[in-house]
């Protein structure tokens, strides 16, 4: 093996695809990395996280690790976050939920599952894994940070457009120790050319165990809220795919 990857793995088809992608590269280490933040359907992408690793596990041997993070924490209150200026006009408390961003669908916002600045915190994560195991293993001559950011992504959430945070944290990442010793690493995208109608192909052409995946941003474990825009896009992708989507909660 000269290659490690640590691919970002949330439990959807997008990641799920990219994962199987990259496990069918000769000569490439996979590990999986899936970072949980208080998000609304956390337990319901930790379950499908599990059970993607579980069948990549058994198809691939290597795929050697799966990792899970946290980066909510807990809010320590002071007497200043108690005072005025944290209540509404109404006088009612306002309740900072979480470190890392807007997790809840009130009022049927579209973004409301997005943790703030994501795709860079979570590259950064993965690349301090990537290092680690390059440190670590000897034979390992390069690695890479996989992302599962698709083209329609961008639709959503326009931070995530690849010219404005890839290439700079490639340039960070390209001045680290092991690069500097000899031992690359970047962050890939091997999913932004395509729609997510043509990620559900690729992942059937791959045997990818789109079965498996979740996609809602609050739905319960078995349960996806419907509503959500993931809930509405892979409705619409499998669809436009012509693929029957086989996740029994879907």
């Amino acid at each position: 093996m000269k290659k490690i990857v640590v691919c970002l793995l949330s439990g959807g088809v997008d990641s799920t695809v990219a994962a199987v992608l990259k496990a069918n590269e000769p000569e490439t280490l996979v590990c999986l990395l899936s970072i949980y933040y208080g998000q609304g359907a956390e337990q319901s992408e930790k379950r499908q996280s599990a059970a993607v690793a579980d069948w990549l596990y058994h198809h691939f041997d290597n795929v050697i690790e799966h990792f899970y993070l946290r980066i909510d924490g807990t809010i320590r209150w002071t007497r200043r976050q108690r005072s005025e200026r944290f209540k509404n006009p109404e006088g009612e408390e306002i309740l900072l939920r979480g470190f890392v961003g807007w997790r809840h669908p009130e009022g049927g916002w579209s973004q409301a599952g997005y943790p703030s600045t994501r795709d860079e915190v979570f590259a950064l994560m993965a690349a301090a894994g990537v290092e680690a195991r390059l440190h670590d293993m000897p034979d390992i001559t390069e690695g890479e940070i996989v992302l599962a950011t698709t083209g329609e992504d961008l639709l959503n959430f326009e931070d995530i457009e690849a010219s404005t945070y890839t290439k700079y944290l490639n340039e960070v990442l390209a001045r680290k120790m092991m690069p500097r010793r000899g031992k690359p690493m970047r962050i890939v995208l091997p999913l932004i050319g395509m729609t997510k109608a043509e990620v559900i192909r690729r992942g059937v052409e791959i045997g990818a165990p789109l079965e498996l995946t979740w996609s809602c941003y609050f739905g319960e474990p078995g349960r996806p809220c419907g509503q959500c825009d993931q809930c509405k896009w892979r409705r619409e992708a499998f669809e436009t795919a012509g693929v029957q989507d086989l996740a029994s909660a879907f």
